[in-house]
């Protein structure tokens, strides 16, 4: 819970982060640096399936307050491999005025693999956050990145009370050619939301983005369609860059199991890799 004595202070987050593969395979850090209220754990290496991958966690420290700008990047050389994790939500704190922004940057390079998990983002009342995210992504490269947004504390009875969420998501190849763009902005003060076609019958919303050219992205966005689940959907997206898929729910552990359930369908689907140096294993 932050104090009030932190409330009112701006604060730049920083996290700049680059991972490469060594001679003898397993991925390591080669830049780290940190600055709060980003903090981020020493890699470890304990993936049952995928050893030489690693894995690091990310916290920000006391959630998110007005006028916080955060930049987070991270970079993958050739055939690195890495997970991101979240120590927990992101708790976006109210704010009477002002804003707060966080920018985040991957950029991967051929063959390489990263899977960016993050924990829920939860609005307070009044809250209003500006989310950008920028990838560049080069040809064999596979980016899983998991959001999921959280209208509110809802066992409160808090639900789109926040005052505004802007987010941009855009992807990019080597060769700086736009590959995908999504825009979203929400304002509960100017729309109901809560209305077949927006947020009814649940609030909690979340996407997996799984960009990567070498997935059949009409076939599982099929097998997503063919489950009969109204809560769920996939979309191939353009430029033969991979899939998205969205789901919602009461709840942001449901829509998280969907989100994770697909990413389990996917590796079953993408068990082996060639990336030059041999088979890899895709984790779930």
């Amino acid at each position: 819970m932050t104090t009030p004595a932190l409330k009112g202070q701006p604060r730049s987050g920083r996290l700049d982060l680059l991972l490469a593969r060594d001679s003898s395979g397993r991925t390591r850090p080669i830049r780290t640096l940190a600055h709060p209220p980003i903090q981020i754990s020493r890699v470890r290496y304990d993936h049952p399936h995928q050893p030489d991958m690693a894995i690091l966690t990310l916290l920000t420290l006391g959630g998110i307050l007005s006028g916080d700008r955060n930049t987070l990047s991270v970079e993958l050389t050739e055939h690195a491999s890495a997970t991101v994790t979240m120590a927990a939500a992101t708790q976006v704190l109210s704010m009477p005025s002002g804003h707060a922004e966080q920018s985040l940057t991957l950029h991967l390079a051929s063959g390489s693999q990263l899977f960016w998990l993050a924990e829920p983002t939860i609005l307070f009342t009044n809250a209003d956050f500006r989310q950008n995210t920028r990838i560049v992504l080069a040809a064999g490269a596979q980016l899983v990145l998991l959001d999921v947004l959280v209208p509110g504390r809802l066992a409160r009875g808090e639900v789109h009370r926040f005052r505004r969420y802007q987010a941009t998501f855009e992807a990019h190849d080597t060769d700086g050619r736009l590959l995908v763009a999504e825009r979203i902005a929400i304002e509960p003060g100017r729309h109901q939301l809560s209305v077949p076609g927006m947020f009814d019958p649940h609030a909690v919303v979340g996407s997996l983005y799984i960009l990567d050219d070498t997935i059949d992205a009409e076939r599982l966005a099929a097998t997503i369609g063919a489950s009969g689940d109204r809560d769920l959907g996939a979309t191939v997206l353009p430029n033969n860059c991979g899939l998205l898929v969205r789901a919602i729910g009461p709840a942001a552990t449901a829509v998280q199991s969907r989100l994770r359930a697909i990413l389990a369908l996917l590796a079953l689907r993408t068990t082996s890799h060639d990336n030059g140096q041999g088979n890899r294993n895709r984790p779930v």
